[in-house]
């Protein structure tokens, strides 16, 4: 019970912190012209496209005003064609509703932070939430080419930024990158919207499942009371 404590106090710490410094970078991002952002339906929200010297890849922040962030040399370098992919991709975040399934997957680890199950599915969908979205701008620019050509040219100068800083992480996610590549190439389907909303569903269900299961669970050991020496 203890180490379940500290490690869901030290979960719930992190998560905090994290959301503390989003609010900064959002307050600190700078708006563009919105005319450039393609016309993609995300409900009643108002999205805001902006440059950031926060960031260091293409992001989405904000629950209800969410801003899309590009950083600004980056901004600065992209042709028209990419910067209407990158937009796409996340407006797609936003239509599906991502970022609140993002926190509750992030709420359900700070609740379960000792469950292994839970943390490798939650890596999963996070690139399954990456594939879907790259499917919905395959769907609307029909250029799959041009679109994996688009992310390795963004990895290239996300490489290049980070190396110039000496960063261990300039290799993180490389994988994942791949495996985004070859999906878009092969014409491969990511998981949908509604997918998503089963898979979590049924994820909340089995750990509410197991933790009934063990409360109902017998002692392994019991010690009884010693009985009164005569």
């Amino acid at each position: 019970a203890g180490l379940w404590a500290a490690c869901s106090l030290t979960r719930a710490g992190i998560l905090l912190a994290s959301g503390l410094r989003l609010h900064g970078i959002w307050k600190r991002a700078t708006p563009v012209d919105d005319r450039s952002m393609p016309l993609v339906d995300v409900g009643p929200r108002k999205v805001r496209l902006c440059t950031s010297h926060d960031v260091d890849r293409p992001s989405v922040i904000g629950f209800f005003s969410p801003r899309i962030l590009i950083p600004h040399d980056l901004f600065e370098n992209l042709t028209a064609s990419e910067l209407e992919q990158i937009v796409l991709h996340e407006m797609g975040h936003l239509r599906r509703r991502d970022d609140w399934m993002n926190l509750a997957q992030k709420l359900g680890l700070v609740v379960f932070p000792l469950n292994p199950a839970l943390a490798w599915i939650e890596r999963r969908l996070c690139l399954e939430r990456e594939l879907a979205c790259d499917d919905d701008v395959l769907r609307l620019t029909r250029a799959p080419k041009a679109y994996a050509r688009c992310l390795t040219n963004l990895a290239e100068q996300r490489l290049e930024r980070r190396v110039a800083t000496l960063s261990l992480g300039a290799w993180e996610r490389r994988s994942e990158l791949d495996q985004r590549i070859h999906s878009i190439l092969r014409g491969g389907k990511g998981m949908g919207r509604a997918q998503t909303h089963i898979a979590m569903s049924a994820l909340v269900l089995a750990l509410l499942g197991g933790a009934a299961e063990l409360a109902r669970c017998p002692r392994v050991i019991s010690f009884a009371n010693a009985a009164p020496v005569s």
